[in-house]
């Protein structure tokens, strides 16, 4: 009877285990976004986006982003453009979850064409992240990491909460909010994991 249940336990903690799984590195993804400027009342630009990340290794990952939005305000149309690159290296800390470090280049865009107007200006910088990134379960994909980027010698605050469900092995849908500064970014995605 003893040995039923050790049998019973090693069986529970195992299947456990197995079902949360360690988080894939390996993606591309696009999704729909809406960005808010708290500077310029008015403004909020909707568009589209792509992203991905490669695992290179144990280790070490790439990944990238970029966003196209715009948005008519006085007659006139407001394009708002981002984008990133990233490299990192992560460490597993649990089966299901990793934490990670990353140096990224970030560029912004904005530009306004309207009667009588035709202006643009763009900004790039350097920054470093740090995240935790877990399967909270073989279905959940929750992501969170906090930093700090500088912009023209001006340093800003960056955030980022993200959460994706697999409905399939490797299809999953998500939401993702990034904060830079004044500048907010959310996300409605759909992943495909390879």
């Amino acid at each position: 009877m003893k040995s039923k249940a050790v049998l019973l336990i090693c069986g529970l903690f195992s299947t456990a285990s197995a079902l949360a799984a360690s988080p894939n590195w390996d993606y591309v993804q696009g999704g729909y976004y809406i960005t808010n400027i708290d500077d310029i009342d008015g403004l909020d630009p909707t568009g589209f986006g792509i992203a991905g990340a490669k695992s290179l290794g144990k280790n070490v990952f790439v990944r990238g982003s970029y966003t196209m939005t715009n948005d008519d305000i006085l007659n006139g149309d407001v394009d708002f453009d981002q984008g990133n690159a990233e490299v990192g290296y992560r460490y597993k800390m649990t089966g299901s979850t990793d934490i990670y470090g990353t140096l990224a280049y970030h560029y912004a865009e904005i530009s306004a064409n309207g009667p009588g107007v035709n202006i643009s200006s763009d900004t790039d910088g350097f920054g470093a992240t740090l995240g935790i990134r877990s399967m909270v379960t073989n279905k959940i994909d929750l992501e969170a990491s906090a930093g700090i980027i500088r912009f023209d010698g001006d340093s800003e605050a960056i955030t980022m909460l993200a959460a994706n469900y697999y409905f399939y092995t490797n299809i999953s849908v998500g939401v993702n909010f990034t904060n830079i500064s004044d500048v907010s970014t959310l996300g409605a995605l759909v992943r495909y994991s390879f």
